[in-house]
C-alpha cells in the first residue's frame, strides 16, 4: 500500500469515525435518553444511558479499525482527542446539570467501547488486512 493511499484511507476513517461517534452518540443521548441526567434520573437509566454511550464508542472503533484496512491507530486517537477535547470544554458549562465525576465516567466509558471496538476490529477474522 502506498503511503498516500494509506493516508487517504486514515483520514477518510476519521472522517466517518467522526461522523458515526457524533450520530451514535447524538442518538443515545438527545433521542433515547433524552432529558436524563444525574440530577432527575434513577439507577436504571443512568446504568442504560452508560451502555448506550458504551456501544456506541464500540461500533464507532470497530467500524474505523476495519476501514483503515491495517494495524492503524491514528484515527481512534483523533477520536479519542476528540472526546477529551469535548470533556474539557463542555464539562464546565452552566448549562450541563449533572456533576463532574459523572461525566467524566461517561468519557471514560466512550474511549474504552472506543479502544476496545479498535481491538475487536483488529481481531476480527474477516477483516482485510
Amino acid at each position: 500500500m502506498t503511503p498516500r493511499l494509506r493516508f487517504a484511507l486514515t483520514l477518510f476513517a476519521t472522517l466517518i469515525g467522526l461522523s458515526v461517534l457524533l450520530l451514535y452518540t447524538t442518538l443515545v443521548e438527545d433521542v433515547l435518553f433524552k432529558g436524563v441526567a444525574f440530577c432527575n434520573a434513577d439507577s436504571i437509566q443512568l446504568t442504560f444511558k452508560t451502555l448506550g454511550i458504551g456501544s456506541a464508542g464500540l461500533i464507532t472503533g470497530f467500524l474505523t479499525s476495519l476501514l483503515v484496512l491495517q494495524d492503524n491507530y491514528y484515527p481512534n486517537l483523533v477520536l479519542s482527542a476528540a472526546v477529551l477535547a469535548k470533556v474539557l470544554i463542555f464539562v464546565g458549562c452552566e448549562a450541563n446539570p449533572s456533576p463532574f465525576w459523572y461525566d467524566l465516567l461517561l468519557s471514560t466509558t466512550l474511549l474504552s467501547g472506543l479502544w476496545m471496538g479498535y481491538y475487536g476490529g483488529i481481531k476480527f477474522p474477516l477483516s482485510p488486512a
